[in-house]
């Protein structure tokens, strides 16, 4: 019977331990303001997170928000 509430202990800390480790370590950098500056190429090579750099550049691309349709049916 002690057996069972040691290996829940063990786990209950492993666990914690683990939660505790992922919020400190993922201070993460913060994702720049999408302007003309930091929408250079020079600029989003910079960013080192591959993931953050490619959701940066999407938002460049799409920061000029087109315009309403002209209508026309091609």
């Amino acid at each position: 019977m002690n057996i069972k509430i040691y290996i829940a202990v063990i786990s209950l800390v492993v666990v914690v331990v683990g939660a505790g480790v992922s919020i400190v370590g993922s201070s993460k950098e913060q994702m720049p303001e999408v302007n003309e500056q930091n929408c250079r190429l020079e600029a989003i090579n910079k960013i080192r997170d591959s993931d953050m750099r490619r959701e940066f550049a999407s938002k460049c691309l799409w920061r000029g928000a087109p315009g309403q349709s002209s209508g026309r049916s091609w």
